[in-house]
C-alpha cells in the first residue's frame, strides 16, 4: 500500500524478449500502469526478483538487472506518486565485476536497508536519504566457502535481522545475524585520547600481514571515522616516507580485509 493505493510489482517476459520489471496500481476500481513500460534501466537486458517498500513517504523498488556483459547489478528506483527517479548511482554492488541477485529491504530509524547475494555471499548497505553506506564489515556469511541464497531482512525490536541459507554441497543450514552498531558484528572504534600530537597506526590484515603508518592525530581520527562509517570500501593512505624515486606512494586499505588495528600515541 502507498498513499491508499495498492501497488503490484512483478517480472514479465514475452518469448524471445528480455524480462522486464512491471508495476501497476489499484485505486479501488481499476488497475493502472505506472511504470512507463518497464522499470528496467536498460529494457534490452533481463531484470528479475523485484521488491518494493515505502521509505520517507516514497515507494522504493529494488531488483537485479543484467548488464551487457551478463553480470547482474542491484538496482533501485523510487516513486513519489508521479515521477520515477534512480537512486543507486549505477549499482549497489560492492564490486560491479561480481554478479548480484535477490535484493530485499527493510526500513528502520529513517534508514532503508537492502541486503542481497553477491559473489555467493550476503552483503548489505543502507540508504540515509542521500547516500548508500556500507552496513556490513565483509560478507555476512558464517562460511564464505559455502553458497548463500534467499536472504530475508526485517526490522524487529528496533534492530535489523537478516536470515538466509548456506549450502555446503550436501545440505543447507539456515543462518541469521542482527545488525549491531550499524554493522553486523563488533562495535565502533574509539578515537585516541589526544595525549600526543602523533601516533603509529598498526593495521593487521586477514592474511596476517601488518601495515604501520606514522600519522598525525587528525589523520588517525579520519581513518577511524572511515572505519566506523564505512562510506567507501577502501581507504587511501599517502606515505610520506620511503618514497624513493617516485613522486608519491599510496596504500589502499580494503575494509573487508582488516582484522584489527592499534593506535599508539606519542609526542614528537
Amino acid at each position: 500500500m502507498y498513499k491508499n493505493e495498492l501497488y503490484n510489482i512483478w517480472r514479465e517476459q514475452a518469448p524471445g524478449i528480455s524480462s522486464k520489471i512491471r508495476v501497476k496500481k489499484y485505486d479501488g476500481t481499476k488497475w493502472v500502469e505506472v511504470d512507463n513500460g518497464a522499470l528496467n534501466y536498460d529494457s534490452s537486458q533481463d531484470a528479475r526478483q523485484p521488491n518494493a517498500l515505502v521509505y520517507n513517504d516514497e515507494l522504493y523498488f529494488t531488483w537485479h538487472e543484467y548488464k551487457t556483459n551478463n553480470i547482474a547489478q542491484i538496482r533501485v528506483k523510487k516513486y513519489n506518486g508521479s515521477k520515477w527517479v534512480g537512486v543507486d548511482n549505477g549499482s549497489l554492488n560492492y564490486d560491479c565485476k561480481n554478479g548480484a541477485s535477490a535484493p530485499v529491504g527493510a526500513v528502520l530509524n529513517d534508514k532503508l536497508y537492502v541486503a542481497w547475494i553477491e559473489k555467493q555471499s550476503v552483503r548489505m548497505k543502507y540508504y540515509d536519504g542521500s547516500n548508500w553506506i556500507y552496513a556490513d564489515v565483509g560478507p555476512l556469511s558464517y562460511d564464505t566457502s559455502e553458497y548463500d541464497g534467499r536472504p530475508k531482512i526485517v526490522a524487529y525490536n528496533n534492530e535489523i535481522y537478516v536470515t538466509w541459507y548456506e549450502y555446503n554441497g550436501s545440505k543447507c543450514n539456515i543462518r541469521m545475524k542482527k545488525l549491531v552498531n550499524k554493522k553486523d558484528t563488533g562495535s565502533e572504534k574509539s578515537k585516541p585520547n589526544n595525549k600526543g600530537d602523533r601516533a603509529l597506526l598498526r593495521i593487521t590484515m586477514e592474511e596476517g600481514t601488518e601495515k604501520e603508518y606514522d600519522m598525525t592525530i587528525k589523520e588517525v581520527n579520519d581513518f577511524i571515522d572511515w572505519y566506523n562509517k564505512i562510506s567507501t570500501p577502501c581507504y587511501t593512505i599517502e606515505k610520506e616516507y620511503n618514497i624513493g624515486p617516485f613522486e608519491s606512494r599510496k596504500d589502499y586499505i580494503v575494509r573487508d580485509k582488516i582484522v584489527s588495528f592499534e593506535v599508539m600515541e606519542y609526542n614528537k
